[in-house]
């Protein structure tokens, strides 16, 4: 940390304003801002004195807090849809948009050395991310980090694009299916392009061994691909069902005919 103490206090003041809860304990806002670099070799030795015990709590705290906020968010999305969505939220990349967004590049105590490399590896100021939510929680309490949260993260969270990130296990379904079955991978083929160049919208087609199975449109070629991905599980569990019936019956027949 370069600055002086008096910018330092003010510094702080505002971060705390950023994050909309004002310590009690301000020492445990300043730990969560302290990376071990910053300390001498003894001074480092003290587990207390740098964030990493508080990004441990953090990270818990964070993932427990949007768990439960996807669980009743969407209540009939399964398990697997909800992982992959609390996955993207809790990533390092998405904790450290929140970090540059809180300015905490700017307040953290640091080696210079450290600093330089946190500019090209975003691990640092995730992880001081998830260590003020840890302090959070000591110093106020789990409705203040559940607050902290859920008011930190909510325009990321509104801005996802929820059914993109669905639709991307329909994809990795439909291949494992194909590949299963068949021992090939599904081809994607954009049959047509909609609108101006602005506001385009792609027409896929999923086609299994040269056969047309389903088709998706979509605002981008993913999105379209994706769409036509989940018809295609639809349309390929059922057909699949029936043709390992039919397969056992047949089995069974011939069985009881030798």
């Amino acid at each position: 940390m370069s600055l002086n103490e008096s910018n330092w206090d003010i510094e702080l003041d505002n971060l705390q304003q950023r994050i909309g809860y004002k310590f009690s304990d301000k020492n445990l806002l300043i730990t969560s801002l302290t990376h071990k670099s910053s300390l001498s070799a003894e001074e480092a030795q003290n587990i207390a004195s740098h964030y990493e015990r508080l990004e441990f709590l953090g990270d818990s705290i964070l993932g427990f807090v949007i768990s439960e906020y996807l669980f009743k968010k969407f209540p009939t999305m399964r398990e697997g849809p909800m992982t992959k969505i609390k996955s993207f939220i809790v990533s390092r990349d998405r904790l450290a948009e929140i970090g540059h967004i809180l300015r905490l590049e700017r307040i953290m105590y640091i080696s210079e050395d450290e600093r330089k490399r946190t500019k090209k590896h975003s691990s640092v100021i995730s992880n001081t991310v998830e260590a003020i939510i840890g302090a959070v929680y000591l110093d106020g309490g789990m409705e203040k980090a559940r607050s902290f949260i859920l008011a930190t993260f909510k325009d990321l969270v509104e801005k996802l694009d929820i059914e993109d990130l669905i639709f991307e296990d329909y994809k990795s379904i439909v291949q494992e299916i194909v590949q299963k079955e068949r021992q090939i991978l599904p081809l994607y083929k954009i049959i047509k392009e909609k609108g101006p160049e602005h506001n385009k919208t792609f027409v896929v087609q999923l086609f299994i061994e040269g056969d047309a199975i389903s088709r998706g449109s979509g605002p981008s070629k993913k999105r379209a691909e994706q769409r036509a991905a989940q018809k295609a599980y639809k349309i390929l569990s059922g057909r699949w069902k029936t043709f390992r019936r039919m397969r056992r019956y047949l089995d069974r027949l011939k069985k009881s005919n030798n």
